[in-house]
């Protein structure tokens, strides 16, 4: 090769490193070329991981990814600042489409997706039953079985038939309109409706003989009834506007002229008549006053105290209210809702509160130390088709929620970026002519759904590891 040749080379080789040198430095600081809107930009990605193990990854339209051995994430570089479609799939699982935003020089993490299985298990536990209970501790069961000549129960381990008891009523055409679990798990104080009125009888699972008694002091003009949790011989509730302890079937006065109350931790949180708010001892003695003054609001008798965490909230006919312990005043929480239940989760950063046509997210956490706005907050999750209405909400996890619209059992994210995931459930139960609505309870120890559906109690497989 001619000398003249070999510099036309060398020149070529120096031109084009020096063209390509700067786009190459570019590209591996994480730049590239928009050429939607021809410019030179930084790029972000997306951090997946899924339980179980993902087959596939799919970004927009790129070659599926696939976790590396032994993980379950995937993580997906260089991808253009703008709306990307992430579709995950996995054999025998319904999939995972969710088109989410990644910004410059940020990772958008899609870090606790759960996929759910298409063919889910089921296994009967008993039959002929009217209703079911979940003990507080989620290690038992109380059955009402369907009988017009008498009310029976019966109680076992939710893991085990084993060892069943039974429980038994001599009452002729008797409903369970209400049950109240002890703290600890030993006692239920059921409510039970007939042609007579209404009454209350107490059941102790502690005791080695099955026993049934009448709680003679607790009638229809009673509310709000609990026990102590210290002492589960004990039971609060109100009557005419007084907060009474009752114990051996013995009642006395604790607190007077108070609208409602909760027991929180080892004390009892009461809203006087006057709007006042205050915590108590279990001998009804003040501890702290929480609102000295009287609320701007009205109050009446269908003011209820909810807690859900460490939260106080109030409502008041159809507002929600949250309390503010530095200005010490009930707040305006900005949403009308009806007979709403509030679910914090189980990570304390968010909070379900839902009635019978919609589930809502609110989240605790603030960013920079400032609250969240309206639309950051107060998102609405589902929403019933009517006449169907959503009759039981309970946490999976932190990051998924399990309810009840209809006779549809439902599985739901709370990741309201882009699309909300929610999958329905595939419970095949047996063919029953029963018009009710499934009864659901879904339990954080063992991962499974408790159904209660045409007169037969079933469990499903675990939901997820």
């Amino acid at each position: 090769m001619k000398k003249k040749t070999r510099i036309i080379i060398l020149g070529m080789c120096i031109a084009l490193f020096l063209v390509l040198s700067p786009w190459i430095v570019l590209y591996s600081m994480g730049y590239k070329i928009d050429f939607e809107k021809m410019e030179i930009i930084a790029t972000g990605g997306i951090y997946i991981r899924t339980s179980p193990q993902a087959s596939e990854v799919i970004i927009d339209t790129r070659t599926p990814e696939k976790p590396k051995m032994f993980s379950d994430s995937v993580f997906v570089l260089d991808l253009i600042p703008k709306e990307h479609s992430v579709l995950i799939k996995k054999e025998g699982y319904f999939d995972y489409q969710k088109t989410i935003e990644v910004k410059e020089k940020e990772v958008t993490k899609l870090e606790n997706i759960v996929l759910f299985k298409k063919n889910l298990g089921i296994d009967i536990l008993l039959r002929n039953v009217e209703h079911f209970f979940v003990s507080p501790d989620k290690n038992y069961i109380l059955a009402e079985l369907s009988n017009t000549k008498s009310l029976n129960f019966e109680y076992f381990r939710t893991n085990s038939l084993n060892n069943k008891k039974t429980y038994s009523l001599a009452l002729k055409n008797t409903t369970v309109s209400d049950l109240i679990w002890s703290g600890n798990s030993d006692k239920a104080l059921i409510k039970i409706q007939n042609s007579s009125g209404i009454s209350y009888y107490l059941l102790d699972f502690s005791k080695e003989i099955q026993t049934t008694t009448p709680a003679s002091f607790l009638n229809s003009s009673c509310l709000e009834i609990s026990f102590n949790p210290q002492n589960s011989e004990q039971i609060f509730y109100m009557k005419n506007g007084s907060l009474y302890l009752a114990e051996n079937n013995k009642a006395e006065i604790l607190i007077k002229n108070l609208v409602s109350y909760k027991i929180e931790n080892n004390s009892i949180l009461w809203l006087s008549a006057k709007g006042t708010l205050s915590r108590s001892d279990f001998s009804g003695k003040t501890t702290e006053t929480l609102i000295s003054e009287e609320n701007s609001f009205p109050i009446s008798q269908n003011c209820d105290i909810k807690i859900a965490g460490e939260k106080i909230f109030l409502m008041a006919n159809t507002a929600l209210y949250e309390y503010d312990s530095e200005t010490m005043e009930f707040k305006d929480f900005g949403v009308a809702i009806d007979n709403c239940d509030l679910l914090r989760s189980p990570d304390n950063k968010n909070m379900i509160y839902y009635n019978n046509s919609g589930i809502y997210l609110y989240t605790f956490i603030d960013k920079a130390g400032k609250r969240l706005s309206d639309s950051e907050n107060n998102v609405k999750i589902f929403s019933s088709n009517y006449p169907e209405t959503i009759t039981d909400c309970y946490w999976l996890n932190s990051d998924y929620i399990i309810f009840q619209s209809g006779n549809k059992i439902i599985a739901s994210e709370i990741d309201y970026r882009g699309n909300i995931n929610q999958v329905q459930l595939p419970l095949n139960f047996e063919p029953s002519t029963d018009s009710k609505n499934p009864q659901i309870f879904f339990n954080t120890e063992d991962n499974k759904i408790y159904v209660l559906n045409g007169g037969t109690l079933y469990s499903s497989e675990k939901l997820f590891q």
